[in-house]
């Protein structure tokens, strides 16, 4: 297969490439993705894909049948970029790299994809597994289109193979994500007629301190993020509400909820000392999960078999939140790779390699081919 798949690559190059600018220059920010699905599609119907649709969140569908009885893979890279439009800018091509915001996390994974699809359309490759591909939504805000797509579909999955992060990663498993809202509330007032009425900011920086100063542990890796405050209105005037968001994040769910109990149990006592009322939002949740064995799953130790054929460094075995998650933790098993190496990701200054995306695109088709002996 791999003849076959260098032959289409080396022929295409400029197309496939040329593929990856207009994704790049299509915006397509968390829940906006609409443009750029629907470039997804049309690729999608011209590779022949069957079934090919836009679920009601935006997810776009298409399915490539397998031998009878075949093992089914849903392959997702997401479409969504953390970037606005107004944000976006002209990519910039210069030293191997294309310099734009987005372009590896994860227009890369996308532009990979499509043209794992293209290479198998036009080579008329037989793979041992049913692949449905999945260009999911809303990843940057917490794999909800992910988790929709696997809450909706009725079809077993047997793997999933999740596009995105540098290439050279091999993602095993994923955090248990806990996303809360806190919100303290008070009466307020003029700050010298009313001085002495509790402040909502005050009392939530105080909630703020007793949080950065919980210690969480090292050993499952725990992580515990003040990602937003917001509150008050003038200089001069107590502040009536005041919100923070939290990320919590562990590798273990024992984990992730004793600290989650912690922190809300620190609210509780704080908006009481102060004297204010408490409101308590989760925003998303998502549980641990990852494949049995770790390190040692055969699905692991054939993505590492596979970037080492291709001569690519393989850059970190881990843990990290890709729309493997949802599988992982729902009993499928999953794995996330990458389209092509780069770095500054989320950044305006992002940028990702080009040579490297191409051995990206091989190792997507590598592995489909790998995975009936997997799992």
């Amino acid at each position: 297969m791999l003849k076959l798949v260098n032959e289409y690559l080396t022929t295409h190059k400029d197309r496939l490439f040329q593929q990856w600018i207009d994704l790049v220059n299509t915006p397509a920010p968390s829940g906006y993705e609409q443009a750029r699905g629907a470039l997804v599609k049309k690729c999608f119907e011209d590779a022949q894909l069957k079934d090919v649709r836009i679920d009601e969140l935006g997810n776009v569908i298409g399915t490539l049948p397998g031998p009878a009885g075949a093992p089914h893979v849903v392959v997702a890279p997401h479409m969504d970029t953390v970037f606005r439009a107004a944000q976006m800018k002209p990519p910039v091509i210069r030293d191997g790299r294309i310099y734009a915001p987005g372009v590896r996390d994860n227009t890369a994974g996308v532009a990979a994809v499509l043209a794992a699809v293209q290479t198998i359309a036009a080579r008329q490759l037989r793979l041992p597994v049913t692949v449905t591909f999945v260009a999911t939504v809303q990843e940057e805000v917490g794999l909800k289109g992910m988790q929709y797509f696997l809450e909706h579909y009725e079809e077993p999955i047997h793997c999933l193979l999740a596009v995105d992060g540098p290439l050279g990663n091999i993602l095993y498993g994923g955090p248990g994500v806990h996303w809360i809202r806190f919100s303290m509330k008070g009466p307020g007032g003029h700050a010298w007629q009313y001085h002495g009425r509790p402040s909502a900011v005050h009392s939530m920086a105080q909630f703020v301190c007793a949080v950065t100063d919980l210690a969480v542990p090292k050993e499952p890796k725990t992580t515990v993020n003040v990602g937003t405050f917001q509150g008050g209105t003038v200089p001069n005037a107590i502040a009536q509400e005041a919100e923070i968001r939290i990320d919590l994040r562990s590798e273990e769910q024992q984990a992730l909820d004793t600290v989650t109990a912690q922190i809300m149990e620190l609210a509780e006592q704080t908006a009481a000392k102060t004297g204010l009322t408490l409101d308590v939002e989760t925003l998303n949740r998502l549980p641990a999960g990852s494949l049995p064995g770790g390190p040692d799953h055969p699905l692991v130790q054939a993505a590492r078999d596979i970037l080492q054929s291709l001569g690519q460094p393989i850059t970190e075995v881990g843990f990290a939140a890709t729309d493997a998650n949802p599988g992982n933790a729902a009993g499928i098993p999953s794995l996330a790779v990458g389209g092509t190496s780069g770095d500054k990701v989320h950044s305006l200054e992002e940028y990702a390699d080009i040579e490297p995306f191409y051995n990206g695109v091989r190792q997507i088709l590598l592995l489909l081919e790998r995975i009936p002996d997997c799992i």
